[in-house]
């Protein structure tokens, strides 16, 4: 019996108005559909917790546990 393979973790950088773009399904929609399709896990900065410490830091650490970016 195989190993199953570990989600990836996939760290999809866009500007806010690509969240938007095109109206009926922007890309970064259908870029995160994809990921989850895939089984994989989406890391964006839409879902990071608020935090008033250090967001660059966090955010640089969110990219360097990333699988794919």
């Amino acid at each position: 019996m195989g190993v199953e393979p570990r989600a990836l973790r996939v760290f999809l950088s866009h500007t806010a108005e690509l969240r938007e773009y095109p109206q009926d399904r922007s890309f970064v929609a259908a870029a995160e559909h994809a990921v989850n399709r895939a089984g994989d896990t989406v890391i964006d900065m839409a879902y990071f917790p608020p935090s008033e410490s250090r967001s660059a830091a966090y955010c640089r650490e969110q990219v360097r546990g990333a699988d794919v970016y």
